[in-house]
C-alpha cells in the first residue's frame, strides 16, 4: 500500500515517487493532488519525481448501440439503403 509522505492519503494508485531519494534506501512518494499544489521532494527540491502506478478504465457502450452499428455496416456493405428502423 503506497501512502502520501506529504498529505498521508493512504492507498494511492497513481503517485510520483522520489527515484534519487529511493536510490539511498529514503522512500518519498507523493500523491497527485500535493504534486499539483507544487509540494516537491523534501530531500532535494531539485530532485525530479517520476509517476508510478497504473489506472484501469473500462468502457462498455450500450449493447444496443453496438448492434445498431454492425446492422447498418453490413446494410452499407451489402449496398441497401439504411432505414430508420431500429430492429
Amino acid at each position: 500500500m503506497i501512502k502520501c509522505n506529504h498529505c498521508g492519503e493512504e492507498d494511492v494508485t497513481l503517485y510520483f515517487s522520489c527515484q534519487e531519494c529511493r536510490e539511498k534506501d529514503i522512500e518519498f512518494d507523493l500523491c497527485y493532488k500535493c504534486k499539483d499544489l507544487g509540494v516537491t521532494c523534501v530531500g532535494d527540491a531539485s530532485h525530479k519525481l517520476l509517476i508510478v502506478g497504473n489506472v484501469e478504465v473500462t468502457i462498455r457502450p450500450p449493447t444496443l448501440d453496438i448492434d445498431l452499428y454492425v446492422k447498418s455496416i453490413i446494410r452499407k456493405e451489402m449496398g441497401e439503403e439504411e432505414s430508420n428502423d431500429q430492429r
